[in-house]
Formats: C-alpha cells, structure tokens, sequence
C-alpha cells in the first residue's frame, strides 16, 4: 500500500479508494451467484432447499 493514502490523503478519499475494490467484488460475486443459480437450479445443494422450504 502506498503511505500517501494513509499519511497525506483527505480521509472520505482514502476511505472510498479502499471501499470500492471490496464493492466491485461484492457485485461480482453476486452477479456469479444468481447466473449461477438461474442457469443450474437443480443443482442447489439439498441444504439449501430445505432453508427456501422452512421461509415459504
């Protein structure tokens, strides 16, 4: 890491250019989930099926 961003940087800068790597991969990740689930929905592991069971 650089020690500019720590040191010299405004805080609400340094705070958004950490948080925004960890958002992109939030979105990636959800966005690989419901493909994921969509594309093989028999292939949901029977734990799961049992929790959307208990909810609905």
């Amino acid at each position: 890491m650089d020690n500019e961003l720590f040191g010299k940087a405004p805080i609400p800068k340094a705070y958004f250019s950490l948080a925004m790597p960890v958002v992109l991969s939030m979105l990636v990740t959800l966005v690989y989930s419901m493909v994921r689930i969509s594309s093989f929905p028999n292939c949901v592991a029977p734990s799961d099926e049992g929790a959307v069971s208990a909810a609905d």
